[in-house]
């Protein structure tokens, strides 16, 4: 379902909320967060959560400030505003009835990734991470704060792979961090078949963070 909801400084942000298509319980969601430039209708972003939605977990996709159907101007969308944007969708999702609190997960790409990061350093309630194509500019120096699963998908091909190995080896040792590294792919996935391994990457590993379905109660 379409939903708009207000960030810090009362700019209406457009949010597209979706549910699994099997009904195994309470379900787990995933938050996702766009590249500059992109939204919630990225063809990329909508292929990823239909494979969550597949698995069993519920998505919330949103457009940042000045992007998509949201108020505001591109020239605003800052990284720092697009963090606090996450934050206010983390709000809204939280408090939604169809959705498990306790099992929120995020979703970034490119830029996306980088607000992503940013806000699982000062928010509880999220509890998973992936990347996709991710910046993690000025990340490592922060590593040691991350006490989440962090999953990271680059391509061979992409320029910031380098960035992301040293953010991946910057991480505390004992936290569930993996780099899955596509051969031969960009920073977009734009080749055969890339999109969809990354669809089922991270569809796999959501599902085994969050164990699967919440069960009904008897």
């Amino acid at each position: 379902m379409d939903v708009r909801f207000q960030n810090n400084i009362d700019l209406e942000l457009a949010g597209r909320l979706e549910w699994p298509q099997r009904d195994l319980g309470l379900p787990p969601v995933v938050v996702f967060a766009h590249g500059f430039d992109s939204g919630k209708d990225s063809p990329r972003g909508a292929l990823i959560a239909e494979g969550l939605r597949t698995a069993g977990i519920a998505t919330f996709l949103i457009d940042f400030t000045g992007h998509g159907e949201s108020q505001g101007t591109k020239h605003d969308a800052t990284i720092e505003r697009q963090t606090r944007d996450l934050s206010a969708a983390l709000d809204f999702v939280s408090h939604q009835s169809g959705v498990d609190p306790d099992r929120i997960g995020l979703c970034g790409a490119s830029s996306g990734g980088l607000v992503v990061l940013l806000t699982a350093l000062q928010d509880e309630r999220v509890r998973a991470v992936a990347l996709r194509g991710p910046r993690t500019d000025g990340m490592a120096a922060r590593a040691l704060g991350f006490d989440v699963p962090i999953l990271m998908i680059q391509g061979s091909d992409d320029p910031l792979l380098p960035q992301t190995r040293n953010f991946r080896d910057s991480l505390p040792a004992d936290i569930d961090k993996t780099l899955e590294v596509l051969p031969g792919a960009d920073h977009l996935f734009t080749g055969p078949g890339q999109i969809e391994a990354v669809r089922d990457i991270t569809a796999g590993w959501f599902w085994a963070v969050f164990g699967g379905a919440q069960e009904k109660a008897a």
